[in-house]
């Protein structure tokens, strides 16, 4: 931004050193304002004010250079590991052009928690300030990127009132005003953890917080930037993000169990067992899941919902998918021993009006896929097995996601929201690694919807019923299209 104005004026290499200047003046300044907010939030809590103040300057000092050394180690994740050894990353360490965010933040978090452990502070209630403060120090740094045209997005072009408008996406713009908005979320959460005591017992859950928020909010960003894609689609900015949500999920799961094993004894005595079962669940889906990528991998067998040229090969995918539909009908071992009879999960009851929001997005995505399709469609000989393979796929993903795993994280957690919300990113992944991204986005999304679905109306039925719906178009169009004509 400031580039184009300056540069009539200013010629290299003075304005390369101003604009540096500029950019690495705001990184310290933002970094300042963190740590001075921080200083007199802790002061607050009666800390030793000579103590804290060694912590906050010593801290302080070391979390830039530290910040440098984690994001230019981080470059070499721009290349595949064949390329990788010690020059190499001597060569990117000193020399890489790329500055990651989330990798500069790794050192000097380890750094400051070892030192509040030295210095004896509450090691949750560290972390929450300073993940309290950490996206106003951020703002702040990005107004940096902002000014000097760092980070910008694609390049975009759009029309009004008969006139074009073509410029860079201010992707650093975007970042200020959502962490700011992120600032101030958290900070209603840490005054009623910390100030009202309403949440007491709660410390971490602001940095668990922080960890998802954010990461939704770069993950989102990251669409809009030309940044370069490291692997399944994803820049490495996303795969950090990921990182970032799964941990601060799971922190969240771990002080719900906290809270509930306070509150009463039995959930204390109940939560090894939960924990065991889910442990043992998710193994069996990834032991699951990794022998059939396998398997696909090798060629060993087809891709289930890919078109045959006859019939009879339209039918033989069936039996390819039917050990993941014997397997999540084995799952429902983990949940056997609920004090509500599994049988009941399976009762019609009555229908809520989640399930009738729920067939309306199913039956218009569904709509909207076969509208939108440009092929022709083969016979109606290949409807009934893409129908019969549509229903399989249903009945698989909502017993293993919706039933079996949602039971488990509520027994575990303790919440519905929270259990529904991990089913559905759990839920997300397999489809990250088939369509990248915005196909993990989707799904998590309608996985969520699914859950809320499940959660209402108290039976796996009307999930399976939605999913069908919508599997008419999303497994069954691509088995049902001709691409020849």
């Amino acid at each position: 931004m400031l580039y184009p104005l300056l540069s009539p004026w200013i010629k290299f290499p003075a304005l390369g050193i101003l604009l540096n200047g500029i950019y690495f003046g705001l990184i310290l300044a933002g970094m300042t304002v963190a740590a001075v907010l921080f200083y007199k939030q802790m002061a607050r809590t009666g800390v030793d004010p000579n103590r804290l103040r060694a912590f906050v300057v010593l801290s302080g000092v070391m979390a830039f250079p530290l910040g440098v050394i984690g994001s230019q180690a981080a470059n070499m994740f721009y290349f595949p590991p064949e390329q990788w050894s010690f020059v190499f990353f001597s060569e990117q360490f000193f020399s890489g052009p790329h500055q990651t965010f989330h990798a500069s933040l790794i050192l000097p978090l380890a750094f400051l928690l070892v030192m509040a452990a030295v210095f004896r502070l509450n090691l949750s209630h560290v972390a929450d300030t300073v993940f309290l403060y950490l996206p106003l120090g951020h703002a702040v740094g990005r107004t940096g990127c902002f000014l000097v045209g760092c980070c910008w997005g694609n390049f975009v072009t759009l029309t009004c009132i008969g006139r074009e408008f073509s410029f860079h996406n201010p992707v650093p713009l975007y970042e200020v005003l959502l962490n700011l908005f992120l600032f101030f979320f958290l900070r209603f959460h840490y005054r009623r953890i910390y100030v009202t005591r309403q949440l007491e017992g709660q410390g971490g859950r602001v940095t668990a917080l922080y960890l998802v928020g954010y990461g939704a909010i770069r993950m989102l960003l990251e669409t809009i930037r030309p940044e370069q894609v490291v692997g399944f689609g994803m820049t490495l900015a996303q795969w950090g993000m990921m990182v970032f949500m799964l941990t601060g999920l799971v922190m969240q799961a771990l002080i719900f169990c906290h809270r509930h094993a306070r509150k009463t004894e039995s959930m204390n005595r109940s939560l090894h067992p939960a924990v065991v079962r889910l442990a043992g669940f998710l193994l069996s889906l990834v032991l699951v899941a990794g022998a059939a990528a396998f398997l696909l991998n090798r060629k060993l067998i087809p891709w289930p919902f890919h078109g045959a040229d006859t019939v009879a090969g339209t039918w033989g995918r069936i039996p390819v998918y039917l050990p993941l539909t014997v397997f999540s009908l084995g799952s429902i071992f983990w949940i056997s021993d609920t004090t509500r009879p599994v049988w009941n999960h399976f009762r019609r009851g009555r229908f809520s009006p989640s399930f009738l929001a729920g067939l309306a997005v199913s039956a218009g995505y569904s709509l909207y896929l076969y509208l939108s399709c440009s092929f022709a469609l083969k016979g109606m000989g290949f409807v009934f097995p893409a129908m019969a393979l549509g229903l399989l796929n249903a009945v698989t993903e909502e017993l293993l996601f919706r039933l079996v795993l949602f039971q488990l994280l509520f027994r575990l957690i303790g919440s519905m929201k929270w259990s529904n919300l991990v089913q559905a990113v759990i839920y997300g992944f397999p489809h990250l690694f088939i369509g990248g991204p915005a196909f993990f986005g989707y799904a998590a999304f309608y996985g969520l919807v699914l859950g809320w679905i499940t959660r209402t109306n108290r039976s796996i039925l009307p999930a399976i019923i939605c999913h069908f719906i919508a599997d008419i178009g999303a497994v069954g169009l691509p088995l049902l299209v001709n691409p020849l004509r």
